[in-house]
């Protein structure tokens, strides 16, 4: 059976399905409920995974990509959970930190040539 919320294709027979929990065979309100839970519980892993690329920043200071990638990460992670994601937030400002840095740190090298 389909999930009505993350389109799995679940093994007939089981009542919740295996990858977001929703109760196969819901409609309505329950459905946008799970819908929501899911989209959060994505929103999350994005967040940390934009949170853990800003922290990898710091090493990879003279690169521009690892903080650009974070921001990005983070700033979708932000839309999704409409800003109440601290990894998210933390992700973003270590971000934007790192790539001013990043931009300062590489002009400061060509400019002395």
């Amino acid at each position: 059976m389909k999930c009505p919320v993350c389109y799995l294709e679940n093994d007939e027979g089981i009542q919740k399905c295996e990858r977001c929990s929703c109760e196969l065979g819901s409609q309505g309100e329950n459905v946008k409920y799970f819908k929501k839970q899911y989209k959060r519980k994505n929103a999350n892993e994005l967040g940390l995974a934009g949170f853990v690329l800003g922290l990898l920043s710091i090493p990879f200071s003279k690169s521009i990509i690892v903080p650009v990638l974070a921001i990005i990460l983070s700033l979708i992670s932000l839309k999704k959970k409409n800003n109440e994601n601290w990894q998210g937030n933390a992700g973003l400002a270590l971000g934007i930190i790192f790539l001013i840095f990043g931009i300062v740190s590489i002009f400061l090298t060509y400019s002395r040539h």
